[in-house]
């Protein structure tokens, strides 16, 4: 009995003769081109051939089941035979799935980057008197016993006669942040670092996309 791959091969090579006997080519037939070794598995390599859509659908499903790693891609599985379909998708249902979780991650980082240089959220200035709330709130749960003493008997930083003294503190952290110039590595434009964030989120761009100017 023919291994998938073997049946790959058969099959490939069929696809080419019939094709150069009915003049079927890319210039006249909708084709793609059918990395012979695929490129999930073995990288860039320079062998392969055209193929038509439905060929390359059933190839691609071949190599599959031969190497037992997706190498299909969604517009593949309307054109393969019920069989081979039912073959193929538990393992492209698999890969999606794994797919996603990644994307999904990555997406996350890039939120909490940008919800960090645009204030969103707990670090929205709006949001203070909440975010400082919690933080009484966790330390009275959480924190150590000298720590939980600081925050329930108003000692250091909670003293209210040291009110002032931490608004001045905030006023000077944010003069400062406010004072550093960055510079968008997509058309250069200048600004604080939020506001090329915004600039670059405003036209799609990466908002980490920007290099600091002076310090």
């Amino acid at each position: 009995m023919e291994s998938y791959w073997d049946f790959y091969v058969s099959y490939v090579h069929k696809c080419v003769a019939d094709n150069w006997a009915n003049d079927i080519d890319p210039a006249h037939y909708d084709m793609e081109w059918n990395h012979f070794l695929p490129k999930c598995v073995f990288g860039d390599q320079p062998i392969g051939q055209w193929l038509t859509l439905k060929q390359h659908a059933i190839a691609t499903a071949l190599q599959t089941l031969a190497l037992k790693k997706c190498c299909l891609f969604g517009s593949h599985l309307s054109l393969l035979p019920e069989k081979l379909h039912e073959l193929v998708y538990p393992g492209f249902v698999a890969r999606s799935v794994e797919n996603g979780k990644k994307v999904g991650k990555v997406r996350g980082e890039i939120l909490g980057r940008e919800n960090v240089i645009l204030q969103r959220g707990f670090l929205d200035p709006a949001n203070k008197e909440l975010v400082r709330a919690g933080s009484i709130k966790g330390g009275r749960k959480t924190g150590p016993l000298e720590g939980r003493k600081n925050v329930e008997e108003g000692r250091g930083i909670w003293d209210p006669s040291n009110q002032q003294k931490r608004s001045e503190w905030a006023s000077k952290g944010g003069t400062n942040v406010n004072k550093q110039k960055w510079k968008s590595t997509k058309d250069g434009y200048i600004s604080t670092a939020c506001g090329v964030a915004t600039h670059n989120i405003a036209r799609g761009w990466d908002s980490a996309a920007k290099v600091q100017i002076n310090d």
